[in-house]
């Protein structure tokens, strides 16, 4: 029964490495995300007379496109934030109950036991994983979204300086 509580404990460890990089890959997203919201305020800073006080439909445009960019990227921020949230992180049982449990059954019982508490934290772990996942998602979408928003704005930007 040893291998196949090598095989439940290679498992774990495997969920738990996927797990720490959704985590790590939150963390970068949020870096970046409070970099490029950092840059926004600069520019609606820097521009604010001009992009806050629409004149024609151009600057329409323009103010529709940086609101949009920028609330994009609050929203992929927020997300990034929720990866970094607090949580119990599923493991395996340890109770003073567990201990006694072991010293009451024989092996095989102990075995079984064992593995039940592997499959049932994996599946906790990947629960987690699936739902940070799907947050991690959410996040990269809202900026990949930003970022056409802002280089529509910057093309925009471009020609009507040309034009002008």
């Amino acid at each position: 029964m040893s291998i196949e509580l090598d095989y439940f404990e290679a498992r774990y460890q495997e969920a738990c490495r996927a797990a720490l990089e959704v985590e790590q890959k939150g963390i970068r997203i949020l870096n970046f995300s409070t970099a490029i919201l950092v840059v926004l305020t600069a520019i609606g800073s820097a521009f604010g007379t001009k992009l806050f006080n629409p004149s024609g439909g151009i600057n329409w445009i323009q103010l529709i496109l940086f609101a949009s960019a920028s609330f994009c990227m609050i929203c992929a921020w927020g997300h990034a934030m929720s990866l970094s949230k607090v949580q119990s992180f599923p493991t395996m049982p340890s109770t003073k109950n567990v201990s006694d449990y072991f010293t009451k059954n024989d092996d095989k019982t102990n075995t079984e036991f064992i593995v039940e508490c592997y499959t049932d934290t994996i599946a906790k772990v990947w629960a987690l994983i699936n739902i940070k996942s799907r947050n991690l998602e959410h996040s990269q979408n809202e900026m990949t979204l930003s970022a056409w928003l802002a280089g529509a704005l910057a093309i925009i930007t471009i020609i009507f300086e040309v034009i002008k």
